[in-house]
């Protein structure tokens, strides 16, 4: 219950669906995972170069410029905030430091190769104050949790040199931290663009190729 706004504060081949027209509610529902254990509280939002576009296309403030010199930045790594909490059967929370959780983080992809996240000392400076200024908005708006998210980075290179994960391209990763698995199928469906069923005209999801419903092959 408690997750169902935690992050709405922050603003076959595929086609990518035009930015603005992306639905925040379905983008944010896609990247952020969360466990299922009622005595934990646990959650990985993965921010992909695309969060930056959207949120920048629907804030009047952030220029062109700005927007480039942010996605120029993060494009290089594959970035994620964790928060670890356990809850206790009183109902306190008692929350893991970043020091503490960067030991049992690791990203496996779509091959089953595991990465670690980057040291501190191997991010770019402007990245570190990237993640320095986020830090008092998560605060602001979530108190005690929002305190308590922790952001890593991984160099968004496989060993054979290609792209860990591309939020609008065919692939897939995981991520594990204390225990737990989440799960990532690529690409996300908030950013491509609806496809049309035949039989009936309506919208559905653009990763699909037949309809669920009527079983026709859907069209651009």
């Amino acid at each position: 219950m408690h997750w169902t706004v935690i992050m709405l504060f922050v603003l076959s081949s595929t086609v990518q669906a035009d930015l603005k027209s992306v639905d925040l509610n379905d983008f944010m529902a896609e990247t952020q995972k969360m466990s299922e254990s009622h005595d934990s509280m646990k959650m990985v939002w993965w921010l992909p170069t695309e969060y930056w576009e959207i949120v920048g296309e629907n804030d009047p403030a952030m220029t062109d410029a700005i927007i480039k010199d942010v996605t120029d930045l993060v494009q290089k790594y594959l970035v994620v905030a964790v928060v670890d909490g356990v809850i206790s059967p009183f109902g306190s929370i008692s929350y893991e430091s970043a020091e503490k959780i960067r030991t049992g983080v690791s990203l496996k992809d779509s091959e089953g190769t595991v990465y670690f996240p980057l040291a501190d000392t191997e991010l770019d400076p402007d990245l570190k104050i990237l993640f320095q200024s986020m830090k008092p908005v998560f605060e602001a708006m979530l108190g005690e949790m929002g305190s308590n998210f922790h952001f890593f980075a991984f160099e968004n290179k496989s060993i054979k040199g290609q792209s860990l994960a591309q939020a609008t391209e065919k692939g897939g990763f995981s991520l594990g931290f204390s225990g737990e698995t989440f799960e990532w199928s690529l690409p996300l469906s908030s950013l491509v663009k609806k496809k049309i069923c035949p039989v009936d005209s309506k919208k559905v999801n653009g990763t699909w190729i037949y309809c669920p419903w009527h079983g026709k092959k859907l069209t651009d």
